[in-house]
């Protein structure tokens, strides 16, 4: 045998290993495979052994659990030591991991990637991915997503359309219709070159999928984009004025309906929020979740927290009176001293809110603001209370 069939032969043995070796049965076959092995379900272990590089299958007297955005594996011997270790990057564990269930995250994310979708946030080790429509390629969502930059594909359908504005008009990062020459900075969504690059495996990788100890996740088809190829539909110069003219007339009129039924939609009832700690407020832009503004979330996720009033960095940073205090002593020594009849609360309100901002966002730059979570804005009002609020206010230019 010369040194090439040699080492195509070691090759396809190291191959044929990888792939045929022991596996954990899937979740229709659990049942049996435990009842078989161990007599019950609840005896049964089948997890993967970092040792071994491989699974192993063992019997024990009780389930054993691991926190969300975890699974257990073997990390000593087959009855010694079981410790936690974080889901790979494209799945998550959104609930407790029982070894009685599984023996890995159960949850693959989402790829954001059908017609016009674009990964928002790739998601943790508890939560799935969330999407964005290409709003640079034309694209909108066809169903309003509940929150209203981004959507989660496990939660809701993020199906995306091209969207086409009448001319002299582009599309906005907040998925509107603006005149050309209407320059607006007020966005409430992100612009796409802040979001993140979508992750999409275009090979089939099988060994990587088994040593992390997870299920062999498949894709061998990247990314794609149907509808590339349809005719093209010749229109006369005059036909276009025309329908320019009626497109416009009724995206205007689509406009404002739209306008008048967010308006609605987010004043009259707190459908929007989901931390359950909001309050209705007076402008559209104030009515806004914890949840719908990516920093903030980023910061609950990390915690695990349903608000991001819990976090103990917004009850230190906002709340505590003493830490406003010398906050507001550096503010005056900066911005000189304040009339003696100054409302304090009002002050400290002020403090409060610029604290926030500096705590999610950090710096901003000059006449940049941000609209702060309608919760954050209930708390901070709760804890300095006033008998009138100054609501969000942009820089003037």
């Amino acid at each position: 045998m010369d040194i090439y069939s040699f080492f195509l032969a070691m090759s396809i043995l190291k191959v044929s290993d990888a792939v045929f070796r022991f596996q954990c049965p899937v979740q229709s076959h659990w049942t049996h495979r435990a009842g078989t092995i161990c007599g019950s379900k609840s005896s049964y272990f089948c997890l993967y052994d970092i040792n071994e590089n491989n699974f192993t299958e063992f019997c024990r007297k009780n389930p054993d659990y691991e926190k969300r955005g975890k699974k257990l594996i073997v990390a000593g011997s087959t009855q010694g030591t079981l410790q936690g270790s974080n889901c790979s990057n494209v799945f998550y564990q959104p609930l407790k991991f029982w070894t009685n269930e599984s023996h890995s995250c159960v949850l693959a994310k989402s790829y954001c990637n059908e017609e016009g979708q674009v990964v928002y946030r790739n998601g943790t080790n508890k939560v799935d991915r969330s999407c964005r429509c290409d709003y640079t390629r034309g694209y909108d969502f066809i169903i309003r997503p509940k929150h209203r930059c981004y959507c989660v594909p496990s939660e809701e359908d993020c199906s995306c359309h091209l969207k086409i504005c009448p001319s002299n008009y582009n599309f906005s990062q907040d998925y509107e219709c603006l005149k050309v020459t209407e320059r607006n900075t007020r966005f409430n969504c992100e612009s796409i070159h802040s979001v993140v690059k979508a992750y999409i495996p275009f090979h089939i990788n099988l060994l990587i999928q088994l040593d992390s100890g997870d299920e062999p996740f498949i894709t061998a088809v990247d990314n794609i984009q149907p509808y590339q190829f349809e005719p093209v539909v010749h229109i006369e110069q005059n036909e276009v004025s025309s329908q320019n003219q009626s497109d416009s007339s009724e995206e205007n009129s689509e406009t404002e309906s739209d306008s008048s039924d967010l308006q609605d939609s987010r004043m009259d009832n707190l459908a929007w929020c989901d931390c359950n700690h909001c309050t209705a407020m007076p402008t559209v832009d104030e009515c806004l979740c914890c949840k719908e503004v990516g920093p903030v979330a980023e910061k609950m996720e990390d915690e695990d927290l349903d608000c991001i009033t819990d976090h103990e960095g917004f009850t230190g940073n906002c709340l505590n009176r003493h830490v406003i205090e010398v906050s507001l002593y550096d503010f005056v020594e900066r911005q000189g001293p304040i009339d003696d009849n100054e409302p304090i609360h009002e002050l400290y309100r002020y403090v409060a809110y610029r604290r926030f901002t500096r705590w999610i966002w950090h710096i901003l730059g000059k006449k940049r603001r941000k609209v702060i979570p309608a919760c954050a804005v209930l708390k901070i009002r709760e804890a300095f209370p006033s008998e009138d609020f100054t609501g969000f206010k942009y820089a003037r230019p």
